[in-house]
């Protein structure tokens, strides 16, 4: 999808373990904004968790662009916190329902990373690949997630953007058997278009076993 001098493709997959994909995903090039989030929680709430948060930060999609959406996107993304955790709570008061996200926002000259979680948002310029976001996690597990407490910890990042600029936003299904070393060699290949690039990186992870859903996203400016 081209919109503005702006090319995207995303997709999602259940991968090779899971019975259903609990992954959300949000191509709204139109808007400015992708986002992915991974779910967590049983009798489908993870489906629930990270549809909560693509639906609200569609929402504001629809009536913020721009700057405008940059200083939205956090009181959408508390919105969603609150639904989910209220919805957590009414479910069991032990059991955790929540989600990670990374939204990217492309506004003007400039870029924005909203994330929570170990949802990550790459960037790669000049061949080289950087990880933008940085994972909310430790040995023990998820440290933020939303709907997990009563307030969300949003972690942010911008910069300038730049002719070339590929980014890259992707659930842990895909670094779990993807290494950045991997993703940059596939993400380098400029004589491919990016929905071949990005079935490639579909094909890589299922044929790694893919024991987890898996969403996969490019943006390229």
């Amino acid at each position: 999808m081209i919109e503005g001098g702006i090319a995207s493709t995303g997709v999602t997959h259940e991968g090779l373990v899971r019975a259903r994909n609990e992954d959300s995903i949000l191509v709204a090039p139109e808007s400015g904004l992708w986002v992915v989030a991974d779910g967590m929680g049983g009798h489908e709430a993870g489906d629930y968790a990270s549809q909560c948060v693509v639906t609200h930060l569609q929402q504001a999609a629809r009536t913020h662009s721009g700057a405008s959406l940059v200083e939205h996107l956090a009181s959408a993304v508390e919105s969603a916190n609150r639904e989910v955790y209220d919805f957590s709570k009414w479910q069991s008061e032990d059991g955790i329902v929540g989600t990670t996200f990374v939204a990217l926002v492309l506004e003007g000259e400039h870029f924005h990373c909203f994330w929570t979680g170990d949802s990550r948002c790459y960037l790669l310029r000049d061949d080289r690949l950087q990880m933008l976001s940085r994972d909310h996690a430790d040995e023990g597990g998820l440290l933020h997630g939303i709907g997990i407490d009563p307030e969300p910890f949003i972690d942010y990042v911008n910069g300038y953007l730049y002719e070339g600029d590929r980014f890259y936003l992707c659930t842990d299904g895909i670094n779990k058997v993807i290494t950045d070393q991997q993703l940059e060699n596939t993400l380098r290949q400029w004589h491919e278009d990016i929905d071949q690039i990005n079935n490639r990186l579909v094909y890589d992870a299922l044929r790694r076993g893919a024991p987890d859903n898996f969403s996969s996203i490019i943006v390229d400016v």
